[in-house]
């Protein structure tokens, strides 16, 4: 006779996420004889629950695959479908199990060995080892050894289906968990969490586990490895979904968001090769590392201490050391990184150095709520000092007018860029401002103020009620205007001042070449003569009052 086999999962319990081993620890090992059940009632007695060893069904012969009695026993028993674990920041296994109560183990026994028969009545499965534990609901489950069995065979059993003795000697000598390896660590909400694999179990199955069900000895071990620095290499094995959806599933996934979604747009136009993505798991898809640094994983930057600066709309920057900011989420703009390098090598305009940039994913998540399957992660220098939004009343008339001075000589350097004849983001890249921005279809690059124009009165038409088209053609056609570089953003909440200087202008996503009014015509329409600033800027920027008012109307109509 033979025990039902691993293909038999039990009513009311999903698959449990578990891993493996540090080699050199040994787990309490011993061997225990289990108690054959002596009824296929007894099945349903327990509520579904499944028995630890193999279990006998006495009559009728339930264990042969041509009774009818089995097949019957067997469609009966609703077979749980394995759930991953989400392997990232925020979804561990064993965390969401704790935190919903809607995942429980899967008590799946292997097939028994033929030393474990004694006869035909009477079978007799042996654990080798209780390797390692956890409680769900107030449940607590052992991960098994099989005697006679590799660990791929390894399963967990609930605490009542194993004999007392045997988890009595577990627990007398228990202080956390051996059965784990330590991949990484990280500190959440003030506790300190290990990202493990437990022995025998797939590495979809890894979770973060608190520090405290972890021995002593195996931290120690990670912490004196490798693994427990800060540094990852760029080779590092992405972190796992559930579910991964096939590279097919997700190359039309991301030809509607390019079509659909103008934040995956952004990006396709940023790094085409997103475009044309054939993985079917997340990867590190790197625009640019500057030389004598490494890349920085999103593992990394998950793990790291970091100190938040500022959390917008889909993107957060984050202190990550001293010297280095990270910027990143779904709509961070590698197009930004690109305008980073551009103006750095093409003025003494103080921008943060550019250390590196790229796009993680394709990511296993809904493209209509996150409007892409990549994020992106932007590292930059941090420069010290104050927003000039912060600092600008506490400076006198004269330290004013030396921040001006100041500024209007960077602006002049934007200026004198060669005009690149085309409207647009560097690298002939699509026009990355708000105005445009529920656009997928009209973003540029344009070759005139016409075509730029033409967009625009389809955007600000698109969006709005009544019969508006022949004024708005009308406004923006009055004037035409040469071509310059604009960084789009121009406020007192991106220029960083220190001792009286700009020592950083920073925000440049929706920098590029446009009409020479542009720079003006936003800068005013974010600002609400609350202090002298704007006073300021009119002699900073060249003032453009009439097409500064059809901006702003625009915008109200727009938004």
């Amino acid at each position: 006779m033979h025990c039902l086999g691993t293909a038999m999962q039990y009513a009311g319990r999903e698959s449990r996420t578990r891993g493996q081993l540090s080699e050199g620890l040994r787990p309490f090992s011993t061997s225990a004889r289990i108690q054959p059940a002596p009824q296929a009632a007894a099945l349903h007695d327990r509520k579904g629950s499944a028995y630890s060893g193999c279990t006998t069904y006495h009559q009728p012969s339930l264990t042969q695959p041509h009774s009818n009695d089995f097949w019957q026993l067997r469609d009966a028993l609703p077979s749980t479908p394995f759930v991953a674990a989400t392997a990232d920041s925020t979804k561990g296994a064993h965390r969401s199990i704790l935190s919903t109560g809607n995942k429980e183990h899967t008590a799946v026994q292997p097939r028994c060995s033929s030393q474990g028969v004694e006869n035909d009545t009477d079978e007799i499965c042996e654990f080798e080892a209780l390797l390692a534990k956890s409680t769900v609901r107030n449940v607590v489950w052992y991960l098994v050894k099989w005697e006679g069995f590799g660990d791929d065979k390894n399963t967990w059993q609930e605490q009542d289906d194993i004999s007392s003795d045997l988890v009595d000697n577990f627990e007398a000598s228990y202080q956390g968990n051996f059965g784990v390896e330590l991949l990484k660590k990280r500190e959440r909400r003030g506790e300190i969490e290990y990202f493990v694999k437990w022995k025998g179990r797939p590495t979809g199955e890894n979770s973060w586990e608190k520090e405290d069900t972890i021995h002593s000895e195996q931290i120690k071990e990670f912490e004196a490895s490798p693994l427990g620095l800060t540094s990852y290499d760029i080779a590092s094995p992405p972190r796992l979904s559930p579910a991964q959806p096939s590279a097919q599933v997700h190359q039309r996934q991301i030809r509607h968001a390019k079509t659909h979604h103008p934040i995956a747009a952004i990006q396709a136009a940023a790094m085409p090769e997103l475009s044309d993505s054939t993985t079917e798991g997340p990867k590190i898809n790197v625009l640019y590392v500057a030389p004598g640094h490494e890349i920085i994983s999103p593992d990394q930057v998950e793990m790291s201490k970091l100190e938040t600066v500022a959390i917008g709309a889909g993107t957060q920057l984050a202190r990550i050391s001293t010297s280095m900011l990270v910027k990143y989420g779904t709509h961070a703009s590698l197009i930004e990184a690109k305008t980073l390098r551009f103006v750095g090598e093409h003025t003494s305009i103080p921008v943060p150095k550019l250390y590196a940039a790229y796009a993680y994913g394709p990511l296993d998540r809904d493209i209509d709520d996150a409007g892409s399957l990549y994020d992106t992660y932007i590292f930059m220098e941090f420069i010290e000092g104050d927003t000039l939004e912060k600092s600008w009343n506490s400076y006198d008339s004269t330290a004013k007018l030396q921040i001006a001075a100041d500024l209007k000589e960077y602006i002049e350097q934007l200026r004198s860029l060669l005009n690149a004849n085309y409207i647009g983001s560097v690298d002939r890249g699509p026009v990355t401002d708000v105005i445009l921005e529920w656009s997928t279809s009209d973003k540029g690059p344009f070759d005139s103020e016409k075509d730029f124009n033409a967009a625009i009165f389809k955007a600000i038409v698109s969006n709005s009620k009544g019969h508006i088209g022949p004024y708005i053609r009308g406004m923006l056609n009055m004037h035409q205007h040469a071509t310059v570089f604009t960084h789009g953003d121009f406020r007192p909440a991106n220029i960083i001042v220190r001792d009286g200087r700009v020592v950083a202008i920073l925000d440049w996503e929706m920098a590029g070449w446009y009409p020479e009014y542009w720079e003006f015509a936003k800068a005013l329409y974010l600002e609400h003569f609350a202090t002298d600033w704007g006073t300021h800027l009119l002699d900073i920027l060249r003032p453009y009052y009439f097409e500064q008012g059809m901006y702003s109307r625009l915008m109200t109509i727009l938004l």
